[in-house]
């Protein structure tokens, strides 16, 4: 019998809900990310938890992750079944690009801020130069930041142009899943 539930957001907690299975009094939950490598161990749920609770409660996990509902004669072999749930956390990356023009000379600086709340790998954040301004990844001449940037933490770089190029940042989806970051240009 396969338990379909559904997530939801609720601040720094997930919670998830789905119609109790008819007789039987608890079920198994497994929270799964990426490569299917266990986050937490199998969780014993009772169904006068589900009730006092108003549903099940877990801390989130940035990503992707899917969540196993089950009863106990489906517990051999649960990681084969289709997820009961699925909840995406996304890393948000405030970003605010400043032009500065150099009228001496043929140049322009842009000003490149970014704060997030969340560790973001080195690989993670690009930016893509173009003569017109950039509308994707593939639109223009790719170039990675190679920041590794720590929660809470604003970084600042000056990229040099050609007074006729634009800049735009970008998440390499190349080097990580781009579902769990995403951009907030200010």
């Amino acid at each position: 019998m396969r338990i379909i539930g559904k997530c939801y957001d609720n601040g720094d907690m997930v919670r998830i809900t789905f119609n109790w299975p008819v007789d039987i009094n608890e079920v198994y939950i497994c929270a799964m990310r990426k490569a299917d490598t266990a986050v937490d161990k199998l969780r014993l749920f009772t169904l006068q938890e589900y009730i006092k609770q108003g549903g099940y409660f877990t801390k989130k996990q940035q990503g992707l992750t899917k969540y196993y509902i089950f009863t106990n004669n489906e517990i051999a072999g649960y990681d084969r079944i289709e997820p009961s749930a699925s909840f995406v956390d996304v890393a948000h990356i405030t970003c605010r690009i400043s032009e500065r023009n150099i009228w001496t000379t043929k140049y322009k600086n842009y000003e490149i801020m970014l704060l997030s709340d969340y560790n973001i790998p080195k690989k993670a954040i690009c930016y893509v130069k173009n003569a017109k301004p950039p509308i994707d990844i593939t639109d223009g001449t790719l170039f990675n930041l190679g920041w590794q940037m720590e929660p809470g933490k604003s970084m600042t770089r000056i990229v040099q142009t050609l007074k006729h190029e634009y800049i735009k940042i970008f998440i390499n989806s190349n080097e990580v899943e781009g579902a769990e970051y995403g951009i907030i240009q200010t």
